[in-house]
């Protein structure tokens, strides 16, 4: 892959790290992993890992430490993100999001993004954990029409590691209040900050609107989709949790082996 990288003397080399990066095809979960100098979990769309696509799998099982992410079920996605802040809670684990969470093949704006990360973030600054975070730019100069793939393609692939966000005025507005409101604005201004500086950086604009997601139904591990109503069953859920259980366990060994 053709990947050239900017800022890297941003990147902290001793905490640990949250990235922030925006989201213009399949292939960012590999570009975005190579560009940064240790090894971090990137969180992914569940849908993506539990599809029954096996050379998919395969591929991102070999080359991703990956955590899913279900969006189309509030219990699902509290699950996800309650097992992403259990592994990013743990030392040495650093985390990569893409918090638009979906992408348009035109790739002219940069989208809001959803505030999961953010959620983890505080979840673990709560626990007495300094984190520093990183916003990433990336863009994805064409050479082929199709680039969701899961081949090394020709594109030339420029990635901007930013300077550090400085969220703490945010932090503290979020741990001192207890309306609800006003918690959400904290979530979605960690957010907010990122993409706008990565939409700078990239030169294009940001807009304030979600990239619409799928919310009509869940993909379990054995990739069948389910409606809303079956994907609330305990035993769906009992077995998904388990799952996110498992993944988190092996992940920490292989981060601590």
């Amino acid at each position: 892959m053709n990947i050239e990288i900017e800022g890297l003397e941003n990147y902290p080399k001793s905490k640990k790290t949250l990235i922030l990066a925006n989201h213009n095809c399949l292939m960012d979960i590999f570009y975005l992993p190579m560009a940064i100098p240790i090894e971090h979990v990137s969180v992914v769309s569940s849908r993506l890992l539990f599809k029954n696509i096996k050379e998919r799998q395969v591929t991102v099982n070999k080359y991703l430490n990956a955590m899913p992410m279900e969006t189309g079920n509030k219990k699902y996605a509290t699950l996800c993100l309650e097992a992403i802040s259990d592994l990013f809670a743990q030392e040495d684990v650093n985390l990569n999001f893409f918090p638009e969470g979906a992408y348009f093949s035109d790739k002219k704006a940069i989208y809001r993004g959803r505030t999961g990360a953010s959620r983890v973030l505080f979840h673990v600054r709560d626990l007495g954990i300094d984190v520093s975070v990183v916003p990433v730019a990336i863009d994805v100069i064409e050479s082929l029409d199709d680039i969701d793939d899961f081949h090394a393609l020709n594109n030339v692939v420029k990635v901007k590691i930013l300077e550090p966000m400085d969220y703490e005025e945010d932090y503290y507005k979020y741990s001192h209040s207890e309306d609800r409101k006003m918690r959400n604005e904290a979530f979605h201004a960690v957010m907010d900050k990122s993409l706008q500086t990565i939409a700078n950086a990239l030169e294009k604009p940001y807009i304030n609107e979600y990239i619409p997601l799928n919310k009509k139904n869940v993909i379990l591990l054995d990739g069948s989709y389910v409606d809303i109503p079956k994907s609330n069953e305990e035993a769906c859920l009992k077995t998904y949790n388990e799952h996110l259980e498992e993944r988190v366990k092996c992940l920490y060994k292989h981060f601590h082996q």
